[in-house]
């Protein structure tokens, strides 16, 4: 009886032990976890905690701490991406303002000096029409970088209703007339004379198409050809604006609905721009639950496709 109590005794005096060296590893384990978090913060490396442990409940805590190291180093990625790219944003809109700014300056201190002489009412014409050309380019980048911010940030909301996309298409087509005619433009029209509906925003459609209605007889200037195609395809609507210009390069195509990106083509043209227009008509159309897709072979031919649901 007394040897299996000593028995006993030593077996709990055992597990007394154990249970005593656990709790030690454990406590170690988890001040080790806690001063390697400490030193992943302080530091720039990317690291992950590593504990050879056999507590569950110590390993649980690793694989959760873990997983948010995780997303904190893809957070890091991430606001390295928005700064650098605020950053490209900030500098062009700071180079394609001081441009027209410029230009107006210099308009300003032509009427300067030529109102001390004797100036022409042509030139006086001349002179304002040019004022009022680079003052409305400004409003129009200024408004492109307040829509960008809108949409980026979800506060421009659409209101969405069934129309007639032929009639929309139309009625834009009609106001560029005169200026497509002024500039020799030849223009190709294919929008069949039925309805044609989809679910859209209509101040934003037509956003849409007049800007690339305003890129296709901006880079396409050089072949003198617009060419709009409506068109039912597989339940979807789709608008097609064509152009026999300068072109979009293979490696350009993936860039071009970018916020920051501008043609490379563009130097050649004597137009400026913030490089917002085509990543607006994207997002825009993304909110409509539409795509935009763009197949080019350049100094030949270029098409913007709209893809709206049916």
């Amino acid at each position: 009886m007394y040897a299996i109590l000593v028995v006993v005794i030593f077996i709990l005096l055992c597990i007394s032990i154990s249970g005593h060296r656990k709790a030690i590893n454990q406590s170690k384990e988890i001040n080790y976890i806690s001063e390697k978090i400490e030193s992943i913060l302080q530091g720039s490396d990317k690291e992950f905690i590593m504990v050879p442990s056999e507590n569950e409940s110590v390993k649980k805590i690793a694989v959760g701490v873990n997983h948010l190291l995780e997303q904190y180093y893809q957070n890091q990625i991430e606001y390295q991406k928005s700064h650098k790219v605020m950053s490209q944003v900030l500098t062009n809109v700071s180079h394609d303002l001081r441009t027209p700014l410029t230009v107006l300056k210099g308009y300003t201190e032509i009427l300067q000096i030529k109102s001390e002489d004797i100036i022409s009412n042509d030139e006086i014409t001349n002179l304002i029409h040019k004022l009022d050309m680079k003052t409305q380019e400004i409003v129009r980048m200024i408004d492109q970088f307040f829509s960008m911010a809108k949409l980026e940030s979800g506060d421009m909301i659409l209101n969405i209703e069934r129309l007639d996309i032929g009639r929309i298409c139309r009625d834009i087509i009609l106001e560029y007339y005169d200026l497509l005619e002024k500039q020799n433009f030849q223009v190709e029209i294919q929008i069949p004379n039925y309805p044609i509906w989809a679910d859209v925003d209509h101040g934003a459609l037509e956003r849409i198409l007049k800007n690339l209605i305003d890129n296709a007889m901006k880079y396409g200037a050089n072949g003198n050809f617009l060419g709009i195609i409506v068109q039912e395809i597989d339940g979807e609507v789709v608008i097609k604006i064509e152009d026999h210009g300068v072109g979009i390069e293979a490696k350009e195509k993936e860039e071009i609905f970018n916020r920051t990106f501008t043609l490379n083509s563009s130097k050649e043209i004597k137009h400026s721009g913030s490089g917002l227009g085509l990543a607006i008509c994207r997002n825009l159309i993304k909110q409509m639950n539409g795509t935009i897709h763009v197949s080019s072979v350049p100094k030949k031919e270029t098409v913007f496709s709209v893809h709206l649901k049916n």
